[in-house]
């Protein structure tokens, strides 16, 4: 009793809540939270109210301390903590279970920070969800070391590697997340070394949200760029009926401007008899595209399953007429070329899962998605000197295309501390075109099936070690024309990850298959220009990678993080397009072929350091690529480069401006160098109420873009500017939400459980 009385006399508080529940969603009662210094020196205790909450407020200190959580018929539970400055820090939900499967120790990070055995728990701030809109931009806000968000875009990438992401456990789309109400998150769970559900997946993002106080929501979003016509609207609707939710999503952006690059290309074809350059000048040139998008989403969902079935809709046309004029070093005229391309593409699909939790910590999923296209293209080239055509060609396609892919997927959690996951895929492709090529007709078609298999095994040692063990078959199998091809591959992965309080170690490596684009696997043969002739190959193969990767995080303190690794890639046998005179043709021929090995090393380290504590922010990476491309000859490159970003969060204002140094790189199937200008990027947005405004701008300055190819029968030099695409170009973005009704839904299906509310003191 003196000690609780004299130490808040000396020194700060801080204040520590949280939600207690058993592993069924339930609310632990009169659960008892007690408070250690230096590991057994106790403090203070307190128990949970009638819905399982607690708040308890203990001196601060510079020492470890720990919170031990006990209720009768439960396993006690430890939470170690890390000298920290933050005055108050929330724990979430905090889940105890009957059996040996459990959290058995995490630690806090930081006011919002919360790392456990296999994934990082972040709790966003007021401020920020405050200034985010859907959960792309509440994941920019948060900054989080390693994970690359791109808003404008709508990407996400963690050390380059994809990110698969969820919404309360279940796998969600594109756009599920643009429509997800931000302010409805609880944490997102951060699966940096993967998900046993999801055995494929490196990086696994998941989005608890809070049990929501109202019948539905309507959100609508509008961006238009500043310096073209360009822009995009949505308007998503949803709807929540005891276990069931609806929703309803409905988008479209324009594109309509002239383009007035300025692009110069220098090609020179190494013929037999001579060398012939050509010079490229680009014209302004028209570019349109009017595309709609649309799904509606059905899930039921309980406590021990979900049901989620979506039809979607997705509508694109574009129009692009592209002109410049063309100079040949063997002529003295100057031609115009124009090179006009349209497409219409239809594309509805449909999309069942269903989960369910199995007695024994066991888990089922299963996936069935069906897709069919009707796609037409039309290409029309030509080449005029004093409106006289010299040069004329013209491509037609009409497909029609269907996809069918299943997934199963088993998981189960044993009671040491390890998981086994199964999954069978299977997918088919099948493609029927009927192409027109200089008025010939041609019908070619693709039938195309992959068959996956893999079992994976995850295994923790004393909360601190984890080894992960996957084994996988692929058979793929492709038969276009009278041609077949059949892989098959075997790809193991190891991973292991070391976590000892604030440090994080991981190292991994991967063998995987990939995939070789349709357009290529087909003998379809067009003629791009006057000198070249783009040519199929029926024989193309997949191909294998080998990835190494290791990396470091350190959360130095509550303001101050850092993080480094390195990474090595190798390509083996993938896809390089070969050039090669034809003399029948007089032509060139360009043809991709298995023929090409690529190597990449990447090493790369970020500090993040919290200026002013959720208010000013900075992070800054150093990173360092080498590569090496390898087909008819050798190419090395050295890369280094940096990117900062500065955050600046107050009220109702947000600041964010980042920078990216000059970039060189190498494209793997062409061989081709490149180096691309820096890029920066201000943003300001501002939050009233349900309303978010926010305004971007992108180089403010000339951005050009060089490349450079070296064959034995062509070389090509370009450069490249796109004003108001690649710079000078900005946009402004509205968004707004509100929601209507009173609570309908029962999705926790929470049961009450009658507690002995004795007086009578033991």
């Amino acid at each position: 009793m003196l000690l609780s009385i004299l130490l808040p006399m000396t020194a700060q508080n801080v204040t520590f809540e949280g939600h207690v529940t058993d592993n069924e969603k339930n609310d632990l009662i009169a659960s008892t939270v007690r408070y250690f210094v230096d590991d057994s020196l106790f403090v203070k205790g307190v128990t949970t109210n009638t819905n399982g909450e607690f708040k308890l407020e203990v001196p601060q200190n510079d020492k470890a301390s720990k919170l031990v959580f006990s209720y009768i018929g439960y396993k006690n539970l430890t939470i170690n903590i890390q000298p920290t400055k933050e005055k108050n820090i929330r724990l979430g939900d905090i889940v105890m279970k009957k059996d040996a499967v459990q959290i058995h120790e995490v630690t806090v990070l930081g006011e919002n920070q919360v790392r456990t055995e296999d994934k990082l728990m972040v709790y966003p701030t007021k401020d920020e969800l405050r200034h985010a809109y859907d959960g792309y931009s509440v994941l920019a806000g948060l900054m989080i070391p390693g994970l690359e968000v791109n808003s404008f875009e709508n990407t996400l990438s963690y050390y380059e590697n994809e990110v698969l992401i969820c919404i309360d456990g279940r796998q969600a789309t594109k756009e599920e997340i643009l429509g997800l109400n931000a302010k409805y998150i609880k944490r997102i769970d951060i699966y940096t070394m993967g998900k046993p559900e999801f055995p494929e997946s490196s990086c696994v993002i998941d989005y608890i949200m809070k049990e929501l106080d109202y019948a539905g929501t309507v959100s609508a979003n509008a961006e238009h760029q500043l310096t073209r016509l360009n822009g995009n609207g949505r308007l998503t609707a949803q709807y929540y009926h005891k276990k069931s939710e609806f929703a309803v999503s409905i988008s479209g952006n324009y594109n309509d401007f002239k383009e007035k690059a300025e692009d110069i290309e220098m090609t020179t074809y190494h013929f037999p008899e001579k060398d012939i350059i050509r010079t490229n000048k680009s014209l302004p040139s028209l570019k349109q595209s009017d595309n709609q998008n649309a799904y509606a989403n059905y899930i039921y969902r309980d406590n021990i399953q979900d049901f989620y079935a979506s039809f979607r809709l997705n509508r694109e046309v574009t129009e692009n007429d592209i002109w410049d004029n063309r100079s040949y070093n063997n002529v003295p005229a100057i031609y115009i070329r124009q090179e006009n391309t349209q497409s219409q593409n239809i594309n509805p699909a449909l999309q069942f899962r269903y989960n369910r939790t199995l007695p024994n910590s066991q888990r089922l999923r299963t996936e069935l998605y069906c897709s069919f296209g009707n796609n037409d293209y039309v290409r029309w080239y030509e080449q005029r000197e004093n409106d006289q055509t010299a040069n004329a060609y013209r491509n037609e396609t009409d497909e029609k295309s269907n996809y069918l892919k299943g997934t199963v997927n088993y998981t189960k959690t044993f009671k040491n501390k390890s998981s086994l996951s199964i999954e069978l895929s299977q997918d088919f492709t099948n493609t029927d075109n009927i192409n027109l090529r200089d008025e010939n007709v041609y019908d070619i078609s693709l039938y195309k099936s992959n068959t996956r298999f893999l079992a994976a095994y995850n295994y923790r040692i004393k909360n601190k070690i984890n080894i992960m063990a996957r084994l996988a078959t692929h058979i793929s199998h492709v038969s276009t024309g009278n041609n077949s091809v059949t892989n098959y591959f075997f790809t193991p992965y190891m991973r292991l990850t070391y976590k000892h309080k604030k440090h994080s170690l991981s190292l991994s490596g991967t063998i995987n298959s990939q995939e070789v684009d349709n357009t290529n696997r087909t003998g379809d043969e067009y003629r791009k220009n006057e000198y070249e002739i783009y040519k199929g190959n029926p024989e193309l193969k997949d191909y294998m990678t080998y990835d190494v990767r290791l990396t470091h995080s350190w959360n130095i303190s509550s303001r101050l993080k850092w993080s480094q690794g390195g990474s090595g890639y190798f390509y083996s046998d993938c896809i390089y397009y070969n050039r090669y005179f034809d003399e029948n043709k007089n032509a060139i021929v360009r043809e991709a072929v298995n023929k090409g090995n690529s190597f990449v090393l990447n090493y790369f380290t970020t500090m993040q350091y919290d200026i002013v504590p959720k208010m000013l922010i900075f992070q800054g990476s150093l990173m360092y690529f080498f590569y090496k491309a390898k087909a008819v000859n050798t190419i090395y490159l050295h890369d280094p480069y940096f990117i900062s970003k500065i955050l600046f969060r107050k009220n109702a204002w947000l600041i964010d401006v980042g920078l990216q140094s000059k970039r060189k790189g190498i494209t793997t199937g062409e061989v081709m160098k490149f180096d691309m200008a820096p890029l920066l990027r201000v943003k300001i947005g501002y939050n009233i109420k349900q309303w978010n405004f926010e305004a971007a701008y992108y180089n403010p300055f000339k951005a050009t873009t060089r490349m450079w190819l070296q064959s034995d029968v062509l070389t090509k030099e370009s450069s490249n500017r796109s004003r108001y695409i690649s710079d000078n170009y900005g946009y402004v973005r509205v968004s707004y939400r509100f929601n209507y009704g009173k609570k309908k839904h029962k999705f926790d299906n929470t049961e009450v459980i009658d507690v002995n509310q004795t007086t009578i003191s033991k």
